[in-house]
């Protein structure tokens, strides 16, 4: 058992969350079948990379020491849960794991030859009549909530759409 939830804090319905902006590990996503409407398989690779897991458990370790001290000690009882260098065990666990995140980067934006699926005016590439417009298109992941920069794409391409438009019809 990954001590955490119910181990982490008394009764105390407080909480501190921990996130982590910018991980090192990339997760892919990939066809079920050829059934469009099929949901695709959706590989998270949560902790691929050792520094991920390195800074989650760092970040855990440090809120556990800001609750130890003086004036919070007297309202929380930090329990030791045994999470010294553990780290292969919180890893194996995916029921103690979930995200901040929105996903995002499944059809980026970048060159064909570098793996992209749209190109600068959110082209898919190969097809004609037919644009991305949401974050399956950032080439990175932002550090934040993903709103603004979604709105922003989606500014553009109403831009993109209209620029398009006006040079057919000219």
């Amino acid at each position: 058992k990954i001590p955490c939830k119910e181990d982490f804090f008394d009764d105390n319905p407080d909480m501190q969350i921990i996130v982590l902006n910018n991980p090192s590990s990339v997760g892919y996503l990939e066809l079920n079948s050829n059934n469009p409407f099929d949901k695709p398989r959706l590989h998270l690779n949560y902790f691929e990379k050792s520094d991920d897991l390195y800074r989650m458990i760092s970040s855990l370790k440090l809120c556990r020491e800001v609750l130890k001290q003086p004036p919070l000690s007297t309202v929380y009882n930090v329990k030791e849960v045994g999470i010294n260098d553990e780290y292969g065990q919180w890893s194996t666990n995916g029921d103690d794991i979930s995200d901040e995140d929105w996903e995002n980067g499944t059809v980026k934006m970048a060159p064909e030859s570098k793996d992209g699926v749209v190109n600068h005016r959110l082209q898919v590439y190969g097809t004609t009549n037919l644009r991305v417009v949401d974050a399956s298109i950032f080439p990175y992941i932002p550090s934040g909530n993903t709103n603004a920069a979604t709105a922003m794409v989606a500014w553009r391409a109403s831009r993109l759409i209209i620029e398009d438009y006006m040079k057919k019809v000219n």
